[in-house]
């Protein structure tokens, strides 16, 4: 059930990933083609592209734990016993909903302090900016839980064959 939550989730985040590069992508080249060739350049281009980026990066992010391209120990894990390795994993995720759980805390108390301050070209409330930190942080953990379930789980199993290898007199 959350896997099935996380992928239309996930989803969701990368189309809205795509818009916002999309729209970054043709806000730079208005600003180039204003700026170079019109000689009127626009004022609000570089914020809104500024922001955007912010907004890619942040909520890429769920999208890379998603896959799980999140930066991690490989190099250890392939030296190490299977089951050692699941609890290493285990204990990295469980570190990043730790982190998350603060980012989420922290972010939110940031952007609802900020409301007021407006920013310099568009002049919109920074709290619209700095959404992005809670914001993000929810999808990180929703793309975490089923990692940390499914984890779990394979630790379960893992103990039980080697349980089960016991009883029947192999090596474990």
């Amino acid at each position: 059930m959350l896997e099935a939550f996380a992928r239309k989730i996930n989803r969701v985040v990368e189309f809205l990933l795509f818009i916002f590069l999309s729209v970054m992508t043709i806000v730079v080249a208005l600003q180039v083609l204003f700026r170079y060739v019109i000689n009127e350049p626009l004022f609000w281009t570089e914020e809104l592209a500024r922001y955007l980026m912010i907004y890619i990066v942040y909520m890429g992010a769920s999208v890379g734990v998603r896959w799980g391209s999140h930066v991690g120990f490989t190099f250890f894990v392939g030296r190490i016993s299977p089951a050692l390795a699941k609890w290493l994993a285990i204990i990295a995720n469980l570190g990043l909903l730790a982190f998350t759980l603060n980012f989420i805390y922290y972010g939110l108390q940031i952007a609802l302090q900020n409301y007021d301050q407006l920013s310099g070209a568009m002049e919109i409330p920074m709290t619209y900016l700095f959404m992005v930190l809670p914001i993000s942080g929810v999808l990180i953990i929703i793309q975490l839980l089923p990692h940390l379930e499914r984890q779990f789980k394979e630790l379960k199993e893992l103990r039980n064959s080697v349980k089960s290898k016991r009883t029947r007199g192999g090596t474990p």
